[in-house]
């Protein structure tokens, strides 16, 4: 019997791919078309996010901790999973203002927004070398995200173009408050080198649900990718 690992690179691709198909209307109307329910790409996503979460939690300074430090890993998890839809949605509409010939100016301004400003720190490859690469602190995340947050809701000029690709300004305003409330409950959460991470029971669990749904709609999703180049690269990522 295969046994049901932590979360890891495999489970994180699967989180992605459904999200994607959830994104794109197209990709989603042949998945609804194919037989599918768009609950079956929410419970891979959402189990996958949840295995993230404790994972994260798990293997940080604080892992075995309560049930309301997973609780904001989650909260957080969720919060970077909302964060890419916008992003996605953001990169388009820069395409749409570059089309309908917005001013240099608007286009800047939300060029700026989508860089990524999160800072850039010092780690040791496996080769040993020093490289430079973005910060994966979550806190680090959380600003970012209540930054670029604010800067959209106060961003009138794109707000036509947001609501056509159906971007709401609520669920922006929600973000924003989402990623306040996060302000200090959000913890490096660094592990020893060397040190091994354990897959909690639930860890464990979320893996094995979104395996089993995975593999259930599978077929769908490959019939789907057929028709979409970019399905079928992250179906490969995903599968295995």
């Amino acid at each position: 019997m295969a046994t049901i690992k932590a979360f890891g690179e495999k489970a994180g691709y699967r989180a992605i791919t459904a999200e994607m198909v959830l994104g794109n209307p197209v990709m989603l109307k042949k998945f609804l078309d194919g037989h599918g329910l768009k609950r079956d790409l929410e419970r891979i996503r959402d189990e996958g996010r949840a295995a993230e979460a404790h994972n994260t939690t798990q293997s940080g300074s604080q892992a075995g901790g309560t049930a309301a430090t997973k609780s904001v890993a989650l909260a957080f998890m969720n919060l970077r999973g909302n964060y890419k839809t916008l992003f996605d949605a953001l990169v388009a509409v820069e395409a749409d203002l570059k089309e309908d010939g917005a001013s240099d100016e608007v286009i800047a301004r939300l060029v700026k927004i989508i860089k990524n400003e999160i800072p850039v720190v010092q780690r040791t490859g496996e080769d040993g070398k020093k490289v430079m690469v973005r910060s994966e602190s979550q806190e680090n995340w959380r600003a970012e995200i209540e930054k670029d947050a604010t800067a959209v809701i106060e961003f009138n000029e794109i707000h036509p173009q947001l609501e056509e690709r159906q971007v709401k300004l609520e669920s922006i305003k929600k973000m924003k408050k989402d990623a306040a409330g996060l302000s200090g409950k959000l913890a490096e959460r660094a592990v020893k080198k060397g040190a091994a991470k354990t897959a909690t029971k639930e860890e464990r669990d979320a893996v094995k649900a979104q395996k089993a749904r995975w593999a259930a709609v599978w077929r769908i999703l490959e019939a789907v990718s057929r028709t979409e180049p970019g399905l079928a690269e992250m179906l490969k990522k995903a599968s295995g």
